[in-house]
């Protein structure tokens, strides 16, 4: 179905989680540079794999520049935020893009979720009743082996600066005792 037949069918057959839903494909199409008339929207689609069925949330179809059919999917979520990455997980390597859309707060999180979404290439949304917005875009293909080392030093460089504000902090203790 298109957009427009999607909002209406999306109007009959919401759950909480797709509240947001026709709000999160626009600011995905509009990440991706993609004419959001021209894609096919498949809500809670199932595929067979060797694997056995594998249900999305939503998928939607688009040709790129070249002409080539492209996947992008979507994961819902309002809890369970590790559910949703593990799920991603699984339902990556069947589509070129994958994003998991989530309700804040999303500083309750840890950050080997954000990693392990880095390292597969999984975007993420955040949104609540009045709007939607990607914190970051979903990769092409799985990241290869310098943005992995990207992440890993992203991730140390954070721990590093939390190691070293805490010297710091204890360095002006030592010095209050003698001063």
């Amino acid at each position: 179905m298109n957009f427009q037949e999607y909002k209406k069918w999306w109007e009959e057959n919401k759950n909480y989680e797709e509240e947001m839903a026709p709000v999160i494909i626009e600011e995905i199409c509009k990440m991706h540079e993609i004419d959001i008339d021209k894609v096919q929207i498949y809500p809670r689609k199932v595929i067979n794999t060797e694997n056995g069925r594998i249900e999305f949330d939503l998928l939607i179809k688009y040709q790129d520049g070249w002409k080539r059919e492209k996947l992008i999917a979507i994961e819902f979520k309002e809890e369970n935020f590790r559910k949703a990455i593990h799920q991603a997980v699984i339902r990556r390597e069947y589509v070129d893009y994958i994003y998991v859309a989530v309700i804040p707060p999303i500083l309750s999180y840890e950050y080997a979720d954000f990693f392990v979404m880095l390292c597969y290439g999984i975007g993420l949304v955040v949104w609540n009743c009045e709007n939607a917005m990607i914190i970051f875009k979903s990769a092409y293909q799985y990241p290869s082996e310098y943005r992995i080392k990207e992440v890993i030093g992203k991730l140390s460089a954070v721990m590093v600066q939390k190691v070293l504000s805490e010297l710091e902090k204890e360095k002006y203790k030592t010095l209050e005792k003698f001063g």
